[in-house]
């Protein structure tokens, strides 16, 4: 079975009409069918939150629902330790990549998932690590 880890930017693509979208909807789908197992880091429900509040600064309809949704969202978020941060920080260093963005690398890395963003940047600077792009979610063998 595929073991995911979702970073901010799959799980705003589960509440927002955007690109990519309905790539984000059939990993929710897989999930309830018991096809995928699926995370999240408590992180990425802040930034996800966070990116929500920023839509609704601009006039975009129904983010107080998508945000109710995500405090409910039915899978595991992973706690980002502190005796982590270390090592984060290190992969941030060395990748060119922001502190958040290495919390996810790493912790999918940890836990034996692989991550899946729609962040090409963090896509490419992650090579090497377990990552996925969204858009090939559906070519991740199980």
């Amino acid at each position: 079975m595929k073991k995911v880890l979702l970073d901010a930017s799959v799980l705003v693509r589960m509440v927002v009409r955007e690109e990519l979208s309905e790539v984000a909807a059939r990993i929710l789908e897989d999930f309830v069918a018991g096809k995928v197992e699926v995370y999240t880091t408590d992180l990425a429900l802040y930034e996800s939150a966070n990116a929500l509040l920023l839509l609704a600064k601009r006039g975009v309809k129904g983010t107080e629902k998508a945000v109710d949704w995500l405090s409910r969202i039915p899978f595991p978020a992973v706690r980002i330790l502190k005796e982590d941060l270390p090592i984060i920080h290190r992969l941030a260093s060395e990748r060119g990549l922001t502190v958040y963005d290495a919390s996810y690398v790493y912790h999918a890395w940890k836990n034996g998932l692989v991550l899946v963003s729609a962040d090409e940047e963090l896509v490419e600077k992650a090579k090497g690590f377990p990552v996925c792009r969204l858009e090939d979610y559906g070519s991740l063998s199980p």
